[in-house]
């Protein structure tokens, strides 16, 4: 996924700052800032600003726990009705926006033991023809052993002043408060640390990419 803010940032507005990574160190990074009607929820425990794309159909939401809250234990509670209450009860709002800039990239992680753990154990053990519908002649299946030697994830995540590129390849009850507006008094939403951010389509609510930031 390749897509444009539809709101994009200035760079002229761009500054250096510090982000506060999980591990409590302290690190200078590129600051992005804007000051604009943007769509705003807050809950007891957490709030989320989202960001929409050109064409009005994706958008991006960035999750932080409140000031003082854990973001370990934040991040281990927070639900699938959380993330629904996310995407239905967001308002637009006057917000005082600060995000990094920020490149996230998973190598080539091996989902071998995880797909193992879930049942998925045959396909891996080469004894057997496991997909005769892949390997056949005349509509026969073959007798060569045909199985999956491993299976391999890989993930990247990009996020400037213009949009967004995301990217991801496999191979083989809280209650809801809506903050007023207000043009004078801009709600503040700094990402100078930890954070859950999501990917969704906005019509239906579905999830298309969900990732944490945590280190720069």
């Amino acid at each position: 996924m390749l897509a444009d803010w539809l709101i994009p940032f200035e760079k002229k507005a761009t500054y250096n700052e510090k982000f506060t990574q999980i591990d409590g160190e302290s690190v200078d990074t590129q600051m992005m800032h804007m000051v604009k009607n943007l769509n705003y929820i807050t809950t007891e425990s957490w709030h989320a600003v989202s960001l929409d794309y050109v064409g009005n159909k994706i958008a991006m939401a960035f999750v932080l726990p409140h000031e003082n809250n854990n973001f370990s234990e934040f991040e281990t509670s927070f639900s699938q009705d959380d993330y629904e209450n996310l995407v239905r009860n967001l308002n637009g709002t006057n917000i005082d926006l600060t995000l990094p800039k920020f490149k996230l990239e998973w190598g080539s992680k091996s989902l071998m033991q995880s797909l193992n753990s879930l049942g998925m154990k045959k396909v891996f053990i080469g004894d057997a023809n496991h997909f005769p519908k892949l390997l056949e002649q005349n509509g026969e299946p073959l007798t060569q052993s045909l199985w999956i030697d491993n299976v391999y994830h890989q993930c990247k995540v990009i996020v400037d002043e213009k949009g967004t590129e995301a990217a991801a390849a496999t191979s083989i009850s809280v209650s809801i408060e809506s903050a007023p507006t207000d043009p004078e008094n801009p709600i503040e939403f700094k990402v100078d640390r930890p954070a859950m951010f999501f990917i969704y389509q906005k019509s239906t609510g579905a999830l298309l990419f969900i990732g944490r930031l945590t280190k720069l």
